[in-house]
């Protein structure tokens, strides 16, 4: 499932897990359960977690969808370019002798 839904309605996360949500936050769905809950990554800031789906609605518009998955695709790269330069290890100089 990779849908995404706006939220409705403010939810405050209760367990560990639990993503808090803003009302307008969008989110990519990545899973879904039976008792109601969403698995999601939130756009603005990629943090992850669990929210019940009353509070989000799906989002439908292919262009809103589209901007959000450019968003999300320059947060992506912002990141792999960060942690690129963190494992970077300098080259080694020439030995002085």
């Amino acid at each position: 499932m990779k849908n995404g839904v706006r939220c409705t309605e403010v939810y405050v996360a209760q367990q560990p897990g639990e993503l808090s949500v803003q009302l307008g936050d969008t989110i990519n769905v990545i899973q879904k359960t039976a008792d109601g809950f969403l698995e999601g990554r939130r756009l603005v800031d990629g943090e992850r977690g669990w929210f019940p789906d009353y509070c989000a609605v799906q989002v439908t518009n292919e262009y809103v969808q589209r901007k959000h998955l450019r968003q999300r695709y320059h947060v992506l790269q912002t990141a792999n370019r960060i942690l690129n330069r963190r494992h970077t290890v300098p080259q080694a100089t020439a030995c002085f002798r």
